[in-house]
């Protein structure tokens, strides 16, 4: 069936990986309109997208994620969608919380929801310690801020947001987002 959501898969030198996260969004029911968005990769792999009810566009130089995004909420907004939610394409998402994400949205009457990542280690070293104290840092921050409903993981790309909170977010310039 259609689906009035739309998935939308920012790639950058994940073109291999994708092809298992697109997989598992076909799994969905209602499928949800998938949004594959390759934002100038080095090696872009097979661009045949468009064949497997796939929108796929590919920048032709690396932009960053924040116009990737604004692309994203652009389509949205402009071919109407009701929600967007945004994974990863390296698989860190898990594309089977998409319908919770999804009911939050529609059930707590949200117009954002975060998820969290599946596999959030960090390694070793001091890069780790590093991200370790970095991802601490802005839990507590978003915790004074929020309150108690602050996900455990603020910095995950994992989030469905309504057309209210696209409205909202594009008005933004996301040059350093997230």
């Amino acid at each position: 069936g259609t689906s009035d959501v739309l998935v939308f898969i920012p790639s950058y030198n994940d073109m291999v990986a994708v092809a298992g996260v697109i997989a598992a969004i076909k799994m969905l029911s209602p499928v949800p309109k998938i949004l594959l968005l390759d934002d100038g990769s080095v090696e872009p792999g097979n661009c045949e997208w468009g064949r497997d009810n796939v929108l796929f566009f590919r920048l032709p130089d690396n932009y960053g994620l924040g116009t990737c995004t604004h692309i994203a909420l652009d389509h949205m907004l402009k071919f109407g969608y009701r929600a967007m939610v945004r994974i990863d394409a390296d698989g860190q998402h898990p594309a089977a919380q998409i319908p919770e994400l999804l009911a939050c949205l529609d059930e707590r009457d949200a117009d954002l929801v975060v998820g969290c990542r599946t596999n959030q280690d960090n390694g070793g070293g001091l890069g780790a310690l590093v991200r370790r104290l970095v991802k601490w840092y802005f839990v507590r921050l978003t915790r004074l801020i929020g309150g108690a409903e602050t996900p455990s993981d603020v910095n995950t790309g994992f989030f469905a947001l309504n057309r209210k909170a696209a409205g909202v977010l594009n008005r933004f310039h996301l040059e350093r987002y997230p």
